[in-house]
């Protein structure tokens, strides 16, 4: 008697499994298949009975002059790159190209009743292209009502134009939060070098459409006026940036403007935001930078342009471990440009360090290479991170930085290196590094590494390192908080406020006590290339202050049973060991 090796065994129940997942199967091709055209298919697929249905194509280009789909009964897959239509399995590396041949979007599809449970659609391995909407959204796919769209393993929308939403356009039109239209991008999906004539190039969301984007990428797509790469409407408009394990997420050369430089458009080169929450986010310890948001350009924001509401409440806008990096505006906000109540968290949250090339170990939340050009306005301050622009009598915005990076940003013929806060705008900035950021003040005097208008900031536990601007702070608040800071950029002025108008509690180590209140330490901090105190620093248990947790999630480290010197927290953005004989007893750190 003959028997089965395992291996084949269970590849045989894969391939069974597989198969069974779906009711009714499929397949548009020649010979052998059950329908002639896509557009059948998805006809016949969308009243079947039972379900899930499965779509195959075969590995080879299909056009159209527009595809519909309209309130599937249940879910459907629709799966390419498959030899033949009786084949089981698809091609390796095989995909199916769908192409419109017509002056129309490629795709429509829209949910049913809202009352029914919500249909997923699913896209795999095909490629959609040749849409042209336009006087209408979504070049490439439109999604309306209660629906979600799944574009998985190597789905690409690709060389669409629209009006709104060159790649692809969702629209809710105001239902409840459980009937929206959704999308997903999962498994090296790709929307790219797609085109709006007004707004989204790559994605374009309104009233309350959510977008989730897990494995994939929005890239190099071109908006005129708004969202080069994504365009987001409304209060209850969502995009999640989530990563887990080795997933990764770019939203990465994207542009939004016109050929010539207007205050009038080119918001948002990577996202733009009106009303609508953002949130990026990586889960565990990823030891690389998985979400991407970089070389992006605008005339206002080069990565991000969010605009909140105006009667108190806050439009949210967070990245945690990302890496925010050359992006350029023409205008002002080289990374990110915001007006009336927008609340801004950028933050590590992993539990370790991220490797970057050149730069080594930094903190996953990276802010590098970003500038604003400040055309139209040169001299003044652009803000080569943050502008966050003031409207007299509406709310304001505040920045809230966490154990970041900032390297390498610059204000290019203006006064801001790292933020502008206008008016009533806040910034909280703490455990944070910034270092080689430029601005260079367009002739002009006065160029800083922040300015603020009247409102009070902080700028708690961080370290200053030789950048190139005139002084520190350019400051019109009452109180600025610099407790636990280290300022080491000899030859640079602080400020020149009055000394009642800062605050730092006798933590503080600067090159020099100029214009500073109270006991200033300025004994060189001896920090080593990433910043971090080196032995004998006089930074190690410096402060009684409360500080946040740093980068590598350090937080008043101490050797049990050692004694402080003056408290538990060290000086600027890193908590290091205690060192032996100095302050207290203890080890030193391997630095």
């Amino acid at each position: 008697m003959k028997t089965v090796p395992w291996r084949v065994m269970s590849c045989l129940l894969l391939t069974f499994a597989v198969s069974s997942l779906h009711a009714a199967s499929y397949s548009v091709g020649g010979a052998g298949c059950t329908h002639p055209t896509l557009q059948a298919a998805l006809n016949a697929a969308a009243t079947a009975a039972g379900g899930p249905h499965r779509i195959k194509l075969a590995a080879a280009e299909l056009t159209t002059v527009g595809l519909t789909l309209n309130a599937p009964a249940h879910d459907i897959t629709i799966e390419g790159g498959y030899a033949g239509c009786t084949s089981e399995m698809p091609t390796a590396g095989a995909s199916t190209t769908i192409r419109q041949t017509g002056a129309a979007r490629v795709w429509s599809m829209t949910g049913g009743d809202v009352a029914l449970p919500r249909r997923t659609i699913t896209l795999m391995r095909v490629r959609i292209t040749g849409g042209n909407a336009a006087a209408a959204s979504g070049g490439g796919i439109f999604v309306g009502g209660k629906l979600e769209l799944r574009l998985a393993q190597g789905a690409v929308v690709t060389g669409n134009h629209a009006l709104d939403g060159g790649g692809v356009a969702l629209y809710s039109g105001g239902e409840a939060v459980e009937d929206v239209a959704r999308l997903r991008l999962d498994e090296g999906a790709m929307v790219r070098d797609n085109s709006a004539s007004r707004f989204g190039g790559g994605l374009h969301l309104l009233g309350g459409a959510n977008a989730t984007l897990l494995e994939g990428g929005v890239n190099d797509n071109t908006a005129s006026l708004r969202g080069g790469g994504i365009y987001l409407d409304g209060p209850g408009t969502d995009l999640r940036i989530q990563t887990f394990g080795q997933s990764r997420v770019t939203v990465d050369g994207n542009t939004a403007g016109l050929a010539a430089f207007s205050t009038g458009n080119g918001y948002g080169g990577a996202i733009y935001s009106a009303r609508a929450r953002v949130l990026a986010d990586t889960t565990g310890s990823p030891g690389e930078h998985k979400i991407s948001l970089s070389g992006n350009t605008a005339n206002f924001g080069g990565a991000i342009y969010a605009e909140g509401p105006t009667n108190g409440t806050f439009t949210f806008i967070e990245l945690r471990d990302s890496a925010i990096t050359g992006n350029y505006a023409r205008g002002k906000g080289g990374a990110f440009y915001s007006r009336f109540a927008v609340d801004w968290v950028i933050t590590h949250d992993s539990t370790g360090p991220c490797a970057v090339f050149l730069l080594g170990l930094v903190p996953c939340s990276l802010v590098f290479g970003n500038a604003a050009g400040n055309e139209g306005a040169p001299g003044f301050p652009g803000g080569g991170v943050f502008f966050l622009a003031s409207d007299a009598g509406v709310s304001r915005s505040i920045a809230r930085v966490r154990r970041t990076l900032f390297q390498s940003n610059e204000d290019i013929d203006g006064r801001a290196a790292i933020i502008e806060a206008e008016g009533a705008n806040e910034y909280l900035i703490e455990r944070s590094l910034f270092k080689g950021n430029i601005a260079d003040g367009g002739g002009a005097t006065f160029a800083a590494l922040f300015r603020s208008g009247s409102a009070n900031s902080w700028l708690l536990y961080s370290t200053v390192l030789d950048n190139h601007v005139d002084r520190l702070f350019v400051f019109g608040g009452t109180t600025l908080n610099v407790t636990g800071s280290i300022f080491w950029d000899p030859g640079t002025t602080i400020w020149m406020q009055p000394p009642s108008a800062m605050t730092h509690g006798d933590c503080l180590i600067s090159h020099t006590t100029a214009n500073l209140p109270g006991s200033v330490l300025t004994w060189d901090p001896r920090l080593d290339s990433r910043g971090r105190p080196r032995r004998r620093s006089d930074a190690w248990d410096y402060c009684a202050t409360a500080a946040a947790a740093d980068a590598e999630g350090r937080n008043g480290y101490d050797i049990p049973g050692v004694t402080n010197a003056y408290g538990l927290y060290d000086l600027g953005a890193y908590e290091q060991a205690d060192v032996i004989f100095t302050h207290g007893m203890g080890s030193y750190p391997i630095n």
